[in-house]
């Protein structure tokens, strides 16, 4: 960076910043004073507005005063003091607001009326005598006009002002018509103290002939020098109005504006100076930082070349851009190699597959972690552990490492951990593990069902909590067991456990310790020897009867040990030897009789032994000249000999041994037996057949093992017998199999054996051949003969034959059923032709013909017709019988009536059509979830439902982002449902849609589960349900409503059944009735006696609601029990429960209204009838007052044309202004009274006509010719109506647009506008006068209530317009904006249709 030059700016930083601050400090203190001088201004502002306001109330509120007692006073002057005072007197105050009281004071000074007289009490008051009023009453007489008084103390309480005018007739003066302004009137209409902290002070004076003032009221003393006074001038004298602010004057805001000006200007100075003296400063801080900089890039560098992971630097999409040494390293490349590859180079392609790189997730902003596959330039692979996430530049910053060796220690230790589960697992050993404490942890099932405990009981307790051991009798028995409570490995030890059901268990147990995570555990294994146990017992208890059994046997019988050492020799054994058994026992066998081991014998002693296999062999012995039979039978404790001569049996055997040679080469059975039937003989061929056992001996059977047990009384009773008596027996017999139990059917043939000599019977001889074979040959000739049978029965199969030659096809008999053809008739072809539906016989012949041609043995149907015209499809099957030449000859084959089937696929066609219809239509979803691959399938009505339009593979995650956070868990309660459980119960919750709609889902569904029980896919239907929950809501809300509507006190509601009885009431029934439920329910309300009616009132009243199907408010007169007579609005409306019509009734009470309502037509008969008196005093008193009116206003006239004095010239005009205004008023109660009383006259209206007439009324009207009026008329259409009442309409809106006009606008003006449909009349009056604040528009309608008292009126003009226009059901609509004008839209009904 190149160094600051030594600028002269830079050499003097002092001097700079107090030129700054300087600059500043004038700028911010010059800003401060302007807004010094804008503030106190403002003020003083206010002060004039709030003084301006008070001066115009003061003069409207004393002007009313005036106003008012000179209209009085012209009416008594006139025509006397008139006898509804009352009435006029309370015009003229509603009229002039602001008046307290209107008084009338006799000649003698005597107060005779007063209005209104509450708070008033005066009548009586002699004024001349009064103190108080005697001076305003004579300076009043004195001045002979009209006089103020005040303030004085009023005798009606108060302080206050009264106004008199004197009144004079021929006679001279005649009394008084004064006004009373109280001053809590004034200061409240000029809102004075209507605040409790009032932003302003006043003070009132009167000024008197001396010009001292007089201070009649003051808010405050305050100093009349700081006041703004305004002088308020009447007539009848001078007031002063003073006004000061009562808001301090804050200054607060512009000190701090200075002070923070100054500070501001200091921070300026100070920062100049302090940037002036910078550059140098900041050239060496920047030329530091970059240094370090670069130092730490090179660290940086230099850490990740040297750095034991790889790091990679890609695009957005993948290619690899950067890398560090140990990066390539890992894969076998150079740095230059990699860069410029996809990740997907060195990523398993395999994997990728099923995990691809997740873009999405890092564009996101997401770090990875994740395990890949990785390969090297080499195709050699390693395991890596990737850190990924994309750098603020949008490239991906990614970390690899190597972690072959863990993750081969990782799967070490899951198959580790799979072989210890399943032999945790396992079915045959009891597994458990403990805590440090000897307290269950865990355990097997295996073990848990030995015990018979569940897990959840064993957890946390020790054996001896679970009493499964007495450790102390344990002990007793087994000292071996207190190595258990060490820590060392324990070996195996055998115990007793008592089960939970109390039978013991006989264990061999064994306990490994070991650690994990710092802690002590132990492994313990438990072998159930309870079996074996038992087993071992009962050994030792069989020994003993074994022992005694032995002696009694009748062959020889010797036990040796495992040692060969003789331990038990009995009597057979010592005699057959010639020894004494006491003498041998304890002795080896081979060392008492070494010759004897030299033999055979031997080895078959040692093989029994060794294999534990039972061996019968005989043997020769020189000695005795004798053959012995030896058997053998070995066990783990040592062997037991059996032994016996068998000389004789030998020398017989050798004896037969050609023809035994002859009978087992022999391929039948054949056998011998002894009379009793016991086995003798059975060559190898019947061993074979029947499979007898090697190890068993023929001699140790009887013939009836060789037959099933059923078959044994046939033996004796008929097979034995018949030998016996007949020598022969031969037949059918059922062998049966040693090993399988399985019959062996054979023929079998017997005989008896005799002795040659004596000729006697000495056994049985048997020969016997195997039928299997030939059986099964026959049965399978029978079965496929019986399935044919059965097939054509069941089956309804016909058979056919067709000969070419003779061209007569043989049918079955059920050939002739299908077809419906009489049996026996002959069939040929034309036949066959009438049978087949005319539709089907060309296919018919051209599908033969193919199958002739093609050698095709296929199936194909057709329709044929019955004898009544039904038609039924057959199915045929058939082949082609060729001759040498391979020319067919025949056709044959089946036919099947196929109808029903047909009908029912066709049933199966429509009644999908149909389910599909049911679905698209019921918006039924179908969906299904692999739990394997958590795949979601869904159909097009879901996809709907769920509001998706992209139809792409829906998963589980979009799935549960739909699920309404309340029914989260409804997915896991599917799972969670056994095979054993309900599935037809469905479910139903929410989902919510992306446009955050919410909607309900009826769902049925069922698990399907694998061999193990575990579920491996879900699916079900879905039914958008909201409209049915919204609509179950919406009755519940009704239901709820309808209940609280049932129990209102409002009125009495009674439900009645189909036979009028009561089903239910409300209270207020009772109570209107006056009796008790009981009385009621179950019961018609005529028949309980409660009330009573006259029976054709009754008949009336259903006779009404048969006709009309209701009954609304019929007044209906009853008498209560009690005797009490009350009359009633009825109401009958019919519902309909359960299919059956019910009704509902509706009681109210009218009998007070009914009584109220006789009263008022007495007091309407009255009221009409002083009405009546009242429009013609009103018409009366009209006429009579606006006469003289209009000869007064025409001698003011002809006055001010000749007089010249300016003086009374005002006199007059106020005078005439007085009068006109009261003419003006009496028009409007005049016609404020004929409105009220008057109908309305239909007529043809002439709009034209009508607005000129209302025009020249209103000539006289002050500026009217200043005022622009523009008038637009389009009534083509006939319009009927009251034209008086739509003149008093247009009179009223016109002339106060007039009035309120702004003369100060360059052209004011008036736009009227009259529009006529066969609807109605739109008649719109526009100005862009003074306009109407938005808060009058609402009070513009009311009596006597005026926008502005500068301007002359009534204020009852707009109040009779409203009358009007509600008379003729007209509409009016104002808008209006101050300062800019006023528009009227008033619409009046066509009456046409009515004239």
């Amino acid at each position: 960076m190149p160094e600051v030059k030594n600028h002269f700016a830079f050499k003097k930083p002092l001097l700079y910043g107090f030129l700054a601050f300087l600059l500043v400090l004038i700028i911010t203190q010059t800003i401060t004073n302007q807004r010094f001088k804008i503030q106190n201004q403002n003020e003083q502002n206010k002060v004039n507005e709030r003084a301006l306001e008070l001066e115009e109330d003061l003069q409207r509120i004393l002007g009313q005063s005036s106003t008012a007692t000179q209209t009085l006073a012209f009416i008594v002057e006139n025509y006397g003091i008139p006898d509804n005072f009352d009435s006029i007197a309370h015009l003229l105050i509603n009229s002039n607001k602001k008046i307290d009281a209107l008084e009338l004071v006799n000649k003698e000074g005597v107060i005779t009326h007063v209005y209104p007289l509450e708070s008033n009490e005066v009548l009586g008051l002699n004024i001349f005598k009064d103190s108080i009023a005697k001076d305003g009453a004579i300076t009043t007489l004195e001045r002979k006009d009209y006089f103020t008084t005040g303030p004085i103390y009023l005798n009606q309480g108060g302080s206050g002002f009264v106004g008199r005018r004197p009144l004079f007739n021929e006679g001279g003066f005649n009394g008084f018509v004064a006004a009373v302004i109280r001053l809590s009137t004034i200061i409240s209409a000029v809102e004075i103290d209507s605040l409790e902290t009032p932003p302003f002070y006043y003070q009132l004076a009167k000024v008197n002939p001396n010009k001292t003032e007089e201070v009649f009221y003051s808010s405050k003393d305050i100093s009349k020098g700081e006041a703004i006074n305004v002088p308020l001038t009447t007539s009848q004298g001078e007031w002063k109005l003073y006004v000061i602010s009562n808001q301090p004057t804050s200054y607060s805001t512009i000190i701090i504006f200075s002070i923070l000006g100054f500070l501001l200007s200091l921070v300026c100075g100070i920062l100049v100076w302090f940037l002036v003296r910078q550059p140098f400063r900041l050239n060496q801080l920047v030329l530091q930082k970059t240094k370090l900089l670069n130092e730490s890039n090179n660290k940086l560098k230099t850490l990740i070349e040297q750095a034991s992971d790889g790091i990679f630097l890609t695009s957005p999409t993948g290619v690899i851009s950067d890398v560090n040494i140990s990066g390539a390293k890992m894969l076998g490349y150079t740095i230059s190699e990699l860069i410029g590859l996809s990740l997907k180079d060195i990523y398993d392609a395999e994997e990728l597959k099923h995990n691809p790189i997740k873009f999405k997730e890092l564009k996101a902003g997401n770090t990875i972690l994740h395990e890949r596959i990785m390969i090297r330039k080499d195709n050699s692979s390693f395991y890596g552990e990737i850190n990924a996430k994309m750098t603020p530049n949008g490239d991906l910053l990614g970390i690899l490492r190597d972690i072959t060796e863990r993750k081969e220690l990782e799967l070490i230790a899951a198959d580790n951990l799979r072989k210890f589960s399943k032999a945790f697992n396992s079915g045959f050993v009891g597994m458990v593990i403990k805590d440090d404490n000897k307290r269950f942890l865990d355990a097997n099932s295996y073990f848990l069902d030995l015990i018979g405990y569940t897990l959840e009981e064993v957890k946390g307790k020790t054996i001896s909590e679970l009493g499964l051991l007495d450790l102390e009798e344990a002990l007793k028995k087994n000292p071996a067991i207190s190595a258990f409570g060490s820590s060392e490995r324990v070996g195996k030890i055998e115990l007793e456990f008592k089960t939970k059901k109390g039978e013991i268990l006989h264990l061999i147990t064994s306990m490994e310790h070991y650690e994990y995570q710092n802690k002590k555990y132990s492994l313990s294994t438990y072998i159930n020897q309870t079996d074996r146990k038992k087993a071992d017992l009962e050994i030792r208890q069989s020994e003993i009867k074994y022992r005694e059994l032995t002696e009694r046997i009748s062959d020889a019988f010797i036990a040796i040990d495992r040692h060969w050492n003789y331990t038990y020799i009995n009597a057979r054994a010592a005699k057959i030897l010639n020894i004494d058994p006491k003498i041998l026992i304890g002795k080896n066998v081979w060392e008492e009789y070494p010759d004897f081991a030299k033999t055979e014998a031997y080895s078959f002693f040692h093989d029994a032994m060794k294999n534990q296999t039972y061996i019968k062999f005989e043997q020769y012995h020189k000695q005795f000249d004798a053959w012995i039979e030896n058997k053998l039978y070995p066990s783990p404790e040592g062997i037991t000999i059996y032994f016996r001569d068998v000389t004789k049996k030998k020398k017989v055997d050798q004896e037969n041994q050609k023809l035994i040679a002859v009978i087992e080469n022999s391929p039948g059975f054949i056998g011998l037996a002894s009379l009793k039937g016991e086995s003798i003989y059975l060559n190898d061929a019947g061993k074979n057949l029947v499979d007898f056992p090697i190890e068993k001996s023929i001699a140790d059977t009887s013939i009836f093992d060789f037959f099933p047990k059923e078959y044994h009384s046939i033996i004796s009773n008929e097979y034995l017998t018949g030998i016996k008596e007949n020598g022969v027996w031969s037949g059918e017999v059922p062998l049966q199999n040693f090993s399988t139990k399985k019959i062996v059917p054979a023929e079998f043939s017997s005989f008896l054996i005799r002795d040659k000599i004596t000729k006697n019977p000495i056994g049985i001889g048997c020969i016997a051949f195997d039928l299997t074979e030939r059986k099964k040959v026959q049965k399978e000739i029978y079965d496929l003969q019986t399935k044919m049978d059965a097939a054509i029965r069941i089956g309804k199969i016909g058979y056919w034959d067709w000969n070419l030659k003779t061209e007569i096809i043989e049918w079955s008999d059920r050939m002739y059923e299908i077809y419906d053809v009489e049996p026996g008739t002959i069939i040929d072809v034309s036949l066959t032709k009438k049978l087949v539906h005319p539709d089907d016989w060309q296919n018919h012949n051209a599908l033969i013909q193919l199958k002739s041609t093609t050698k095709d043995n296929g199936s194909f149907y057709y329709r044929i017709i019955h004898k009544n015209k039904s038609v039924k499809y057959v199915l045929v099957q058939m082949e082609v019988i060729e001759d040498t030449v391979g020319l067919p000859i025949r056709y044959r084959g089946t036919t099947v009536d196929i109808t029903e089937q047909k009908e029912a696929e066709n049933e199966i066609i429509d009644l999908k059509s149909k389910m599909d219809a049911a679905i698209r239509i019921g918006k039924i979803g179908y969906w299904s979830w692999h739990l394997d691959s958590n795949l979601v399938e869904w159909s097009n009505e879901m996809y709907e439902i769920y509001g998706v339009s992209d139809k792409a593979s829906i998963t589980l995650e979009k799935v549960i982002e739909f699920i309404h956070p309340d029914d989260s868990n409804v997915l896991a309660e599917f799972l969670n449902r056994k095979p054993e459980d309900d599935h037809t119960i469905p479910a139903v919750y929410k989902i919510c849609l992306k446009d955050n709609t919410v909607k309900h889902i009826l769902s049925f569904s069922e698990n399907v589960y694998n061999n193990e029980g575990k579920p491996i896919q879900l699916h079900g239907t879905a039914i958008d349900i909201t409209k049915n929950i919204l609509a179950e809501e919406a009755l519940r809300e009704t239901k709820e409503k309808f209940a609280k509507a049932f129990e209102t006190n409002l009125m009495g509601m009674i439900m009645l059944d189909d036979q009028k009885r009561v089903i239910e009431a409300n209270k207020t029934v009772f109570s209107i009735l006056g009796t008790a439920r009981e009385a009621l329910i179950g019961k018609t309300v005529f028949d309980s006696g409660v009330i009573s009616i006259e029976e054709n009132e009754r008949l009336k009243l259903w006779e009404q609601f048969l006709e009309n199907g209701k009954v609304i408010n019929q007044e209906l007169a009853i008498q209560l029990r009690n005797g009490q007579a009350k009359s009633l609005l009825i109401s009958i409306e019919s519902l309909h429960f359960n299919n059956k019509e019910s009704y509902l009734v509706n009681l109210i009470d009218d009998t007070k209204r009914k009584e109220a309502e006789k009263a008022l037509k007495s007091q309407y008969i009255e009221l009409k009838k002083t009405n009546s008196e009242l429009d013609s005093f009103v018409y009366s008193a009209s006429h009579e007052l606006r006469a003289p009116l209009a000869s007064v206003l025409g001698l003011i006239q002809l006055t001010l044309m000749e007089e010249r004095e300016p003086q009374l010239a005002l006199h007059l005009n106020m005078m005439e202004k007085s009068i006109e205004r009261l003419d003006d008023f009496i028009k409007d109660i005049i016609e404020y009274s004929r409105n009220k009383h008057v109908d309305v006259k239909l007529e043809t209206i002439n709009f034209t006509n009508l607005l000129e007439n209302s025009l020249e009324s209103l000539w006289y009207l002050e500026n009217t010719n200043k005022v622009n009026i523009e008038i637009n008329i389009n009534d083509k259409v006939g319009f009927v109506s009251d034209s008086k009442r739509i003149s008093i309409v247009l009179n009223n809106f016109i002339s106060n647009a007039i009035k309120y006009h702004d003369l100060e606008k360059k052209a004011p003006s008036i736009w009227i506008g009259i529009n006529t449909t066969k609807k109605e009349a739109i008649i719109t009056i526009k100005d862009n006068g003074l306009g109407i604040e938005e808060k009058e528009i609402d009070k513009i309608f009311n009596m006597f209530y005026r926008v502005s008292s500068r301007i002359m009126g009534s204020g009852i003009g707009l109040f009779i317009v409203k009358e009007v226009l509600t008379k003729l059901n007209g509409t009016m609509v104002v808008k209006s904006k101050l300062g800019e004008g006023s528009m009227f839209t008033i619409k009046i009904p066509n009456e046409s249709g009515r004239k």
